[in-house]
């Protein structure tokens, strides 16, 4: 597959940081309902799309708290809020970065 030009690569990415807000609410929504399931599925949406607009930050630590969901049922409250925390505040860093 042909790489995009950078130029095309940043608009896209731009309009993709533009959906982080609600996608940090719904990550933070899950997790303080201990909704398990909907937030490993909000993960590994983040994992793909990460990949896709080439910011491997996101899917590297996306995946971290959905392996970590998918190997402990009844996760440790403290560990995965940790691992949630550290996702969403690169989500927050790029939506500053793109204001």
């Amino acid at each position: 597959m042909k790489a995009l030009p950078p130029d095309i690569l940043a608009e896209l990415q731009v309009e993709y940081i533009k959906g982080f807000p609600q996608k940090i609410t719904d990550i933070d929504e899950a997790l303080m309902n201990k909704q398990w399931p909907t937030l490993i599925e909000l993960l590994h949406k983040l994992v793909g799309s990460g990949a896709t607009y080439q910011m491997p930050e996101i899917t590297d630590h996306a995946r971290e708290a959905e392996t970590y969901l998918e190997k402990n049922p009844s996760p440790d409250l403290n560990k995965i809020t940790a691992l949630v925390k550290s996702l969403t505040a690169i989500l927050k860093n790029h939506i500053l970065e793109a204001a």
